[in-house]
Order: C-alpha cells, then sequence, then structure tokens
C-alpha cells in the first residue's frame, strides 16, 4: 500500500513539475551590429534580463551593420543588428534577416525655432542654398548643419526619398556615430543634424516635422511620414541556441512591442 501511495506521489509530481518549472533562458548571448538600433537594442536587452535574470543580452559598440553581419557568417556573433536589407553577396550566405522595427529618419536641433522643413528646404541647407535661419522664417542666425559617412543608412534613407539630397554630400561636418552627431547638435547653436529617433528621442533635443508631418510611430506606421529605416537581426539559418532564439521571440512579443514604441519606433510582426 505504502509503495502505491509513493508511486502516486511521484506520478503526480511528474505532471506538476513541468508545468510549474518552465526552463527559463540562462546564458550569455552577444548582439553586435549596427549603431542605429544600439540604444533601443540594449533597452530591449535591458527589460529581457529582467523577465530572465539567468540571461545575459552583451550589446556592443557599433561595428556596422556590414560588420555584424560579417561576425554572424563568421561564427562570432550570436546574432548581427542591422539597420538595412541584406545585400546579395550577403544572401548566399545561409542568412536569415527578420525586421522586427521601423525607426523614422528625423532632423533635430538644440535652439532652432523653425517648427518644420519641407523636402526642398532640407535639400537647401545641406546644399548650402539655405545659409541662414531667417531664410525660413527664423531668427538671422548662420545655419551649420552636420551629417554622416556615406553609406550610413539614415543619409541612405533620405538620399532615397528626398529628391537632391544623395548630391549634397550629407553634410557640413560629418560624423561616424549617433552619439557623436548628437553631441555636436547639443553642443553647437543654431545646429541641425539627422538620425533615426531611436537615438535622438530621450536627449532632449527638438525633432522637427518634415513636410507637415511629426515622425511619431503612429504617421511612419501609416506611411504618412516615409522617411524609416529598418531595424532588423541576422543569424544563420538552423543555428539559434535557444537563448538567442528567445531573445529574437522577445522582440516581438508585447513587452518588446512597447519598448519599441518607447523609443520612437514603431513594431513590425514577423
Amino acid at each position: 500500500m505504502l509503495r502505491l501511495f509513493s508511486i502516486c506521489v511521484a506520478v503526480s509530481l511528474f505532471m506538476i513539475i513541468p508545468c510549474a518549472a518552465v526552463a527559463a533562458p540562462a546564458g550569455k548571448i552577444f548582439v553586435e551590429g549596427t549603431d542605429d538600433s544600439q540604444d533601443i537594442m540594449k533597452a530591449l536587452a535591458g527589460k529581457f534580463e529582467q523577465l530572465y535574470p539567468g540571461a545575459s543580452v552583451i550589446v556592443p559598440d557599433s561595428i556596422g551593420s556590414s560588420g555584424g553581419i560579417r561576425r554572424v557568417r563568421e561564427g562570432k556573433t550570436d546574432l548581427g543588428r542591422t539597420s538595412r536589407p541584406l545585400d546579395q553577396n550577403e544572401m548566399k550566405y545561409g542568412l536569415t534577416y527578420l525586421v522586427f522595427a521601423k525607426a523614422p529618419v528625423v532632423f533635430f536641433s538644440n535652439d532652432i525655432d523653425v517648427e518644420g522643413l519641407t523636402y526642398e528646404q532640407i535639400t537647401g541647407i545641406y546644399s548650402g542654398r539655405i545659409s541662414n535661419w531667417s531664410q525660413l522664417g527664423g531668427e538671422e542666425r548662420k545655419i551649420y548643419h552636420v551629417g554622416r559617412e556615406a553609406g550610413d543608412s539614415s543619409r541612405r534613407v533620405l538620399g532615397r526619398y528626398i529628391p537632391g539630397f544623395k548630391e549634397t554630400a550629407g553634410g557640413g561636418k560629418i560624423y561616424y556615430t549617433n552619439s557623436e552627431t548628437i553631441n555636436a547638435v547639443k553642443n553647437h547653436k543654431s545646429t541641425i543634424g539627422y538620425g533615426p529617433m531611436s537615438a535622438v528621442i530621450k536627449t532632449g533635443l527638438k525633432v522637427t516635422r518634415v513636410n507637415g508631418v511629426y515622425p511619431s510611430p503612429e504617421n511612419a506606421s501609416k506611411g504618412s511620414y516615409e522617411l524609416t529605416a529598418p531595424f532588423g537581426v541576422v543569424y544563420m539559418k538552423n543555428n539559434l541556441i535557444p537563448l538567442a532564439e528567445a531573445f529574437v521571440n522577445f522582440l516581438y512579443s508585447a513587452e518588446g512591442r512597447r519598448t519599441i514604441r518607447e523609443y520612437g519606433c514603431y513594431p513590425v510582426g514577423r
């Protein structure tokens, strides 16, 4: 009778434990790549680690989208973070590319009193044809503009959508990271720069309307604000460790989507 009771208890525990003690992701993964999604990825990693205290998601400083993709291809990182699609050469390596968010590419300043800019005015500023804010209805002040290097995803988006922008060389003083660009605008009066909303939204800088539309997640998702860059992750097909797979799934979860919106971007379904 006692043996029968023990068997019944063991069976009961066997039935209960799998439901009550589902294995949580644990260990460490690296997500390397672009500067553009670095801030939002760090925020997503932090939320994920709060849910799974045994997990650690490391988001190193930028090596660019191409660098992140290369590291994945070489088996040197778990996930690559990108702000552009794979190119034809990269597609041949058996990579999986998933977009989890779209980021508005925005123009920002710290002290400019102009409420909005048109595409034509933006091209005028960056080509030098418009050199004073008074030409745009603002104060009598010289315009200083900063931009990004050739190949930067924000610059590429602007070149695709804004007539004539591609021919402006992307800015006066050129910077190579979002943080450098943001600091330049913060520390120099009458200066305008551009970059992804996710890097700007928590800086206190003023984001301007473009063609009368504010670059909110809602306006970007509807297409009324068309200047957007894709934020994605890249990994080798059928080669995700469980922790990396759990983190990718988290990007599309309700909590992940809330975090994406907190950073001024709109979430994209898998």
